[in-house]
């Protein structure tokens, strides 16, 4: 279950007592709105400096034209009789509050990274989520965005056709997306980034295509003489792969590698895209790994059935995981990929290389942002954080609470390696 920075950032402040939420009843200009939220915890006579500096944060907008959603200010002043809050002059909201918004109000801890010099949630949250870990498999590619996980489709390059990325589970194989290939046009496709190459080399490729409509072709092109070197076909309605081997023509210097649908109508879903050289003995890892004790196996992935030109579909045969042997993790810090790894063991031509590891849990950026971290794990690991920076007592409690929890998550774990602390 996924959850957002917004219900993250409500949350936690929340827990220790330093949120409130209401909608304007009222606004007569973008400084001065009444407030019809239930009242503070404090007696009348000391809720003016109970809210004064409380951030207020427009967080959701019902009007059909939504307004400041997503605007921050700062509470200057707050009279208890009236129960309206003013904002300094010049700082008010773009539009006047409106009884539609909703807003939240946030003591001590300002929602966002950070207001001036003072530390947000989202600051928090995001500590939180660097030092906790999941166990996750990627595939070693030379194809960039081969494994269809990064967000958005920037990394491919569309003819004839929209590419989208698909989360939906009857579309996935591996991870968490796929890309989704749906032709304008004949022979529409999606094309990699370039990859520099010599000819002569030889490389394996391979990926795993589900064929909603028409026929799905998998390409090596030479990019230089505007040629495709080799390809694939499958017209299968369901996922299986199709793999092969080709060496790099005279005069090619550029490759790319082509998804493509032959019909006008072709609808095809693409994932794991693979190309290694042939002779390869090291390769870069992914760039979720960011210590070489993140690294916990290599493995050799043979999910499916071979496939040529006009064979028959076939059938998916499941996963087949077979560890590799790896001689070292080497750093190259200065390097675009912080590490590679070397191994000795030559994997089937038609095999997916993989490794599995303990990647930290993405950080959230913007409210509608989300991840699958165990939401308790992550709001008291923030509230330990936040709390001690505002010397709260009850911080230690809350980070009693949190490693009291660590231990029952199979897939969140206390990062120990040198330098990187849990909290």
């Amino acid at each position: 279950m996924s959850t957002s920075l917004l219900v993250l950032s409500r949350e936690c402040p929340d827990r220790l007592g330093w949120y409130a939420q209401g909608a304007p009843s009222s606004g007569t200009s973008t400084r001065v709105w009444v407030h019809d939220a239930a009242g503070s915890h404090f007696d009348e006579v000391d809720e003016p400096s109970y809210w004064e500096n409380v951030w207020a944060k427009v967080e959701a907008d019902s009007a059909g034209s939504p307004q400041n959603v997503g605007e921050i200010r700062r509470v200057k002043t707050y009279t208890p009789g009236s129960a309206s809050f003013s904002l300094a002059t010049g700082r008010g909201f773009t539009s006047t509050p409106t009884p539609t918004m909703t807003v939240g109000f946030y003591k001590a801890v300002p929602p966002g990274t950070r207001w001036g010099s003072t530390p947000g949630w989202t600051h928090y949250i995001n500590r939180v989520l660097r030092s906790i870990r999941y166990r996750r498999y990627s595939i070693l590619s030379l194809v960039t965005d081969g494994d269809m996980e990064t967000s958005g489709v920037t990394n491919w390059t569309a003819t004839s056709a929209t590419l989208t990325k698909i989360t939906a589970a009857a579309n996935l194989t591996l991870g968490s997306t796929s890309l989704r290939v749906a032709n304008s046009g004949t022979n529409g496709l999606a094309r990699s980034a370039l990859i520099n190459v010599a000819p002569g080399d030889t490389y394996s490729l391979r990926a795993d295509l589900r064929v909603a409509s028409g026929t799905g072709e998998l390409e090596a092109y030479d990019q230089t003489n505007s040629a495709v070197i080799e390809s694939e076909t499958s017209t299968y309605p369901d996922w299986r792969y199709l793999a092969f081997n080709f060496t790099i023509p005279t005069g090619c210097l550029s490759l790319s590698i082509r998804l493509k649908g032959q019909e006008a109508t072709a609808d095809v879903y693409w994932d794991n895209v693979s190309l290694r050289h042939t002779k390869a003995r090291q390769m870069d890892l992914p760039s979720w790994v960011d210590n070489p004790g993140a690294v916990e196996g290599l493995y050799q992935y043979r999910g499916g059935a071979g496939v040529t030109a006009g064979a028959d579909a076939g059938l998916w045969m499941g996963q087949h995981l077979t560890p590799i042997p790896y001689d070292d993790i080497i750093a190259e810090v200065t390097a675009a990929t912080a590490y590679r790894i070397a191994f000795s063991w030559l994997p089937k031509a038609d095999a997916l290389l993989m490794v599995r590891g303990l990647g930290p849990h993405a950080e959230l950026s913007v409210d509608a942002d989300t991840t699958v971290a165990d939401k308790d794990l992550v709001e008291l690991g923030a509230c330990a954080l936040a709390a001690a920076d505002h010397e709260d007592p009850r911080a230690e409690q809350f980070l009693a609470d949190y490693n009291a929890r660590l231990p029952f998550l199979p897939y969140a774990e206390r990062w120990i390696a040198s330098g990187q602390p849990a909290l």
